[in-house]
């Protein structure tokens, strides 16, 4: 059995399936206005992390927020990821937080936004 473990300056641990578990709880929940709560306090917890695995779990996050209609919460999160991501240098979540965006901002119809990060987003992958 494999697991990964995440670590930050202030020696939190967050393993994968811990991750897991706290998501499908979310999942599980009824009520669109608590998941988003619970949303805001995973996502509270994980932000100031800067490692794949958090930005994988904060995607996630990100995806949730998009099924319980969260547009704005949804850009911040990917919006987030993706300053996190520039940090690193981690092409790959640069790219996904592109095309993220780009899609939110095709939803919100600002399709010049949208353009501009489906662009970016094919450059990253170059």
């Amino acid at each position: 059995m494999l697991q990964i473990v995440c670590c930050d300056r202030n020696h939190k641990t967050h393993t994968q399936s811990q991750m897991t578990r706290l998501l499908k709880q979310v999942d599980a929940i009824g009520s669109s206005a608590y998941r988003e709560r619970k949303l805001d306090s995973i996502f509270n917890a994980l932000k100031s992390d800067n490692d794949s695995l958090t930005r994988k779990f904060l995607f996630e996050i990100a995806l949730r927020y998009e099924q319980v209609n969260a547009q704005q919460k949804f850009m911040n999160a990917c919006k987030h990821v993706y300053e996190k991501a520039v940090q690193q240098k981690d092409t790959a979540d640069i790219a996904q937080a592109h095309l993220w965006l780009a899609d939110g901002y095709q939803r919100e119809t600002k399709l010049d936004s949208a353009f501009q990060h489906y662009l970016q987003a094919e450059n990253s992958y170059r």
